[in-house]
């Protein structure tokens, strides 16, 4: 089955000199960075081969691990030098997780997205050491923690259950850095990171974008049945809640008091 999922543009129009200059690419064609009548980022359709296939229910779950995409941080706020060494670390993993996808991966549309998350980072990895350097910001050179842990397990995996695994990580993980970016986007006042989010959020935003479409191919049937898992959870919260309120205004009733009825005097009722 052919899909028309889109691989990313290498950059954004608005970004294209600050990435050449820095060396890092040679400039993108129009085709691949054009803006769309609605101001989106036009990216180019998918390179033939093979395309992305959803797994069966059984596959996508456990191949995946993670049965949806981890949410956006409700608060992406931070200061600029806690968003550099963030950046800093997103680049680092990438450009390994890019790399196990041109390795591990099955499908074609996959492979392809890890190719060009590898090479945006790379070049992004250069404009925010300079942007860092700067302002005397250290960034981290090496992956740790949770960030290491999850490329050795993607690392682990081969073939479809690489596919659902990483493309499940990355929904969530796009979706994450663009609220970061967004926020130095609309807050940040530092004079070198400042224009650094302004002219890298679109590269962002379009990996979120294509990212989150191609996780709804390859794990189709996983998030199909964490919606219906959601939903059953939503009516069973709902029914218990009616439940109780049912049962609260039992209870209410059995415990007021009755009136008696009241005699009217004699003198009332004469007159």
């Amino acid at each position: 089955m052919q899909t028309n999922l889109p691989v990313l543009p290498a950059v954004t129009l608005a970004a294209a000199a600050m990435l050449a200059a820095a060396g890092c690419v040679s400039a993108p064609k129009a085709a691949d960075a054009a803006p769309s009548p609605d101001g989106a980022v036009a990216a180019e359709p998918a390179a033939g081969g093979a395309a992305a296939q959803p797994g069966d229910a059984a596959g996508a779950v456990a191949g995946a691990a993670i049965l949806e995409p981890a949410p956006p941080p409700e608060d992406p706020s931070m200061p600029a030098d806690q968003f550099a060494q963030a950046v800093a670390r997103s680049d680092l993993q990438q450009i390994a997780l890019g790399t196990l996808a041109m390795q591990h991966a099955q499908s074609q549309d996959v492979r392809d997205l890890g190719q060009r998350m590898s090479t945006n980072h790379t070049a992004i990895q250069v404009i925010v050491g300079k942007a860092a350097a700067k302002q005397s910001i250290a960034l981290p050179a090496a992956l740790d923690g949770d960030d290491a842990a999850t490329v050795e397990r993607l690392g682990a995996l081969r073939g479809a259950e690489f596919d659902q695994a990483y493309m499940m990580f990355m929904a969530g993980e796009t979706a994450r850095m663009l609220a970061l970016y967004r926020w130095q986007y609309d807050n940040c006042t530092n004079a070198d990171l400042k224009p650094f989010a302004m002219q890298t959020m679109p590269i962002i935003a379009v990996h979120a974008r294509v990212a989150d479409e191609l996780n709804k191919v390859v794990n189709k049937e996983a998030l199909r049945l964490a919606a219906e898992r959601k939903a059953a959870e939503a009516q069973a919260a709902a029914q218990k809640k009616a439940e109780e309120e049912a049962a609260a205004a039992a209870a209410a009733a059995k415990k007021k008091p009755t009136r008696k009825p009241t005699r009217r005097s004699s003198s009332s009722s004469q007159g």
